[in-house]
């Protein structure tokens, strides 16, 4: 169904068991910051880009895949 997320159950090795409603606003709120942070490196690509400065730059990118998250631990922050 669109505009609805699609029924996650929360990992049987999460130290909290939180209602389905809150997963997932959860998971909305950490969606949206990915897709705000995907918009800022594409603004920072067009800006080497532009400037000339990515024919000479290395850019590296880390990331962690999400498993705390993905097991329903809820403290965590994406700063």
């Amino acid at each position: 169904m669109a505009g609805q997320s699609p029924y996650k159950p929360i990992h049987p090795l999460s130290d909290e068991k939180i209602s389905y409603k809150t997963s997932v606003y959860s998971r909305q709120v950490y969606d949206e910051y990915l897709a705000n942070w995907d918009a800022e490196v594409g603004r920072l690509f067009d800006y080497l880009k532009d400037s000339g400065l990515l024919e000479r730059s290395y850019v590296i990118v880390t990331s962690d895949h999400g498993e705390f998250f993905e097991r329903g631990e809820w403290d965590i922050s994406p700063l």
